[in-house]
């Protein structure tokens, strides 16, 4: 995304100083649309694929959170016994509840 930014902020310069002029020529519109469709393909290109890292990213993400869980509650099964972690969690269950 830093990337994007800086690259999308050349582009956004570019089109700034020739707006700037007291008149704008046709070589500048063409020079204008030219640095538009360089920021339409920047993030045309881009965006799908930081999409992409950020989904594979929370996977992983969701994935380490689930074994962080399971091996807590292996762990505290352990730990306590199977008895006495249904009644904490039957405790717990109830605080919940209320």
């Amino acid at each position: 995304m830093v990337k994007i930014t800086s690259d999308t902020n050349e582009y956004y310069v570019k089109i700034e100083e020739l707006l700037e002029k007291s008149s704008v020529g046709k070589r500048d519109r063409t020079e204008i649309l030219k640095q538009i469709d360089l920021i339409k393909q920047e993030i045309a290109s881009n965006i799908p694929f930081i999409k992409e890292q950020f989904t594979e990213q929370m996977d992983e993400t969701v994935i380490e959170a689930k074994n962080e869980i399971t091996s807590f509650i292996e762990d505290k099964i352990k730990k306590l016994g199977l008895t006495q972690f249904k009644k904490e969690l039957l405790a717990l269950e109830n605080k919940v509840i209320e």
